[in-house]
This record gives C-alpha cells, structure tokens and sequence, in this order.
C-alpha cells in the first residue's frame, strides 16, 4: 500500500511539472556533449571519430585540382603531318566563312592557337633527331613556318573587317600549309638518305627496299621465294647506358645477325634496336633453328666496353608469309609474337603461323661462350 501511495505521489509531481513548463515556457536543457578527436596514431591526418557538426551547416568539400592532361611524346614527322592535316582543315573552314564576321574571326583564331601550340612544341622534336645535319635542316624548316605564322598574327591585328585582310588570310593559311608539307618532305628525303647510309655502313638493305621486296612477295601469285620473316629485337642491358655503350651494342649485335642470316640484303634495321629479315624458301623448323642459334650465342657473348664487362641478349619472332595479305599481316603477327616475351620473358624466339603466336624449342646447339671488345 505504501508502495502505491508513492508511486501515485511522483506521478502526480511529474504531470504537474509538465503543465507547468507548457504553460509558462519553462524547459528543460541538457548539457552539451563533446566527443574528443581520436586519432589512429601521431602524424595521422584525419581522426577516426569527428566532433559532432551542426547539421544546419554546409559542410564544404575541398576543391579539386584540375588534373593537367599530358600531351602525347611525338617525333618531328609525326608532329608535322598532324599540323599539316590540322592546317588543312582550319584553313577550309576559314575560307568557307568569309561571309560571317563571327565564324570567320573565330577560324582565324583557331589558326593562330594551332600556328603557336606547334612551334612551342617543335623544338624539342627537332632535339630527337639522330644527327646534326638533321636537326639543322629541320631548325630552318620551322623557321620558315614561324616567320609565315607570325605574317598570320600581323594580318589579324589589322583587323578583319576589311574583305582584302580576310583573303589575304585565306592565302595565308593556304601558303602555311604548303610551307609545312616542304619541310615534311624534305625531312622525310634526308632521313631516307641517312638510313641508306647506314645501311650501306652496316652491310645490310634499307628498311624500304627490304619492305618492298615483301610487298613483292605477298603480290606474286607464283610460287613464294621465301617463307617467313623474322623481327629480331636487342633486349634492353644492365649498365650499357653508364658504360656509354649503347651505340657499340647495337652495331654489334646488327653484325652478329647480319653474319648469321643468309644473305644481307635481306636484313634491315626496323628501329634502333630492332631488324627485319626474311628468309629463303625452306622448312620452318630449319629457319628457328638458324635464328635460336644466333640468339644462343649472343646470350653467351660477353661484350667489353671501356672495361666494362657487359651481357646483351636478344628477343626473335618468325613469321609465316604464306596466307598473309599485306606486309601490315606481317608485322602484326611479328609484334604479336614479340608481345609474347611479356608473358614468357625475353631472350626466347618465338612462331606466329598466321593463327597464334608460340614460343618455339630451343634449337639443339653446342653454344661456345666468347668475348668480344668493343
């Protein structure tokens, strides 16, 4: 019974307190609550448990940076035929608008940003070059598209509300073009002429007649002279570069295949570390053999440098020509057989034979380690 009387007596008290507080606005406030930052250890940027945010706050998020895109790594003649291209566009568009004012003052600003980009770009293109002679000639080159782009700015100053300023502009447009095809050209003949040069100095074709003559062999319908083609590529050496023997490995490892094949004047460089043959009419298994056994004496050559002591070994794909349309059916399959080192490792020869790339047993040969001086 006592238990009951109380319970209704603090009943009664809290009802009472309730209508009170309604009634003359009386309430009742908790103490705030702050929860301390935790930290996963010292140094750590963010904590793991954050102190409670008004939620009527906008929380700001930091800015994002603009990410920079990276323009593309492109050679001279690369960088040239896509502004010749870009240049014949823009300057169609710019003939095509010499009736409006607005189209026309935004083409020949377009042309002007495409003549600036370029030339900011043009000389680090021209230090790629493999020689001095070169690189003078294509300076003088981009010289001449310079001084014609400038002419360009000139005539936009004027202004370009006259019709004779706006056709001088076309013109202009049109000679600028012209002027980068001329040096296209002319790059194109000279570096032709160094490669027949070192060709000549090497011993081996140029890649343009070597490529030639498969192009001749893919379009004879009589029966083929020649049954395969390989690409052989010199791996990359541990230490060439600090023993300044790149230039030394690479004549010497094109002499080494040279020697090795057949006849050559059916070997030519491809690119700085990579040649191009093609084989006489015999059986597959006789052509892998004769490339696996070059790429197993190099791998036992050591070359010295300076006294440096250096190893090079090197990476062969054979290509079957036969069922090939084109020389493109050609490399594809020999980069494809190439690309095959990713998942195999390199100093391997491997066979495409029109379906899949393979790698091919190592021929069967008594290996004499040597050391050659460069």
């Amino acid at each position: 019974m006592l238990q009951l009387t109380i319970a209704l007596i603090a009943s009664f008290n809290l009802c009472l307190g309730y209508v009170l507080g309604a009634r003359f606005g009386m309430a009742l406030e908790l103490p705030s609550v702050r929860l301390p930052a935790l930290r996963r250890k010292k140094g750590d940027e963010e904590p793991l448990v954050q102190s409670p945010v008004d939620a009527a706050s906008p929380v700001e998020e930091p800015a994002q940076e603009p990410v920079a895109e990276e323009p593309e790594d492109e050679d001279l003649m690369s960088g040239l035929a896509a502004f010749q291209a870009q240049l014949s566009r823009m300057g169609q568009e710019l003939q095509e608008s010499q009736d409006d004012a607005d189209a026309f003052d935004a083409n020949a600003k377009s042309i002007q940003d495409a003549n600036h980009a370029y030339l900011e770009t043009a000389q680090s293109q021209i230090d790629q070059l493999p020689n001095e002679g070169l690189r003078e000639s294509a300076a003088a080159g981009v010289e001449e598209v310079e001084r014609i782009s400038g002419e360009f700015d000139a005539l936009v100053d004027e202004g370009l509300e006259s019709e004779e300023v706006r056709a001088k502009l076309v013109e202009k447009s049109g000679e600028l073009s012209e002027k980068v095809g001329e040096v296209r050209d002319s790059q194109e003949e000279q570096s032709r002429a160094a490669a027949s040069d070192a060709a000549a100095e090497a011993g081996i074709a140029t890649l343009d007649s070597l490529l030639k003559q498969l192009d001749d062999v893919l379009n004879d319908g009589s029966d083929q002279t020649f049954r395969a083609a390989v690409l052989v590529r010199r791996d990359p050496c541990e230490g060439e570069q600090e023993a300044g023997a790149t230039d030394k490995l690479r004549a010497k490892i094109t002499q080494l295949v040279r020697d090795a094949a057949p006849n050559a004047e059916l070997v030519a460089a491809y690119d700085d570390d990579q040649l191009l043959l093609m084989l006489d009419e015999g059986n597959i298994d006789g052509m892998t053999d004769t490339i696996d056994a070059v790429r197993q004496q190099i791998a036992e050559t050591k070359f010295v440098v300076d006294g440096h002591e250096l190893t090079n070994t090197i990476t062969c794909a054979i290509a079957d020509l036969p069922g090939a349309e084109s020389r493109d059916d050609v490399l594809d399959r020999l980069r494809e057989a190439l690309d095959e080192s990713a998942r195999f490792g390199v100093n391997r020869t491997f066979h495409h034979d029109g379906n899949f790339p393979t790698p091919a047993p190592p021929a069967d040969f008594e290996v004499v380690p040597q050391t050659i001086e460069l």
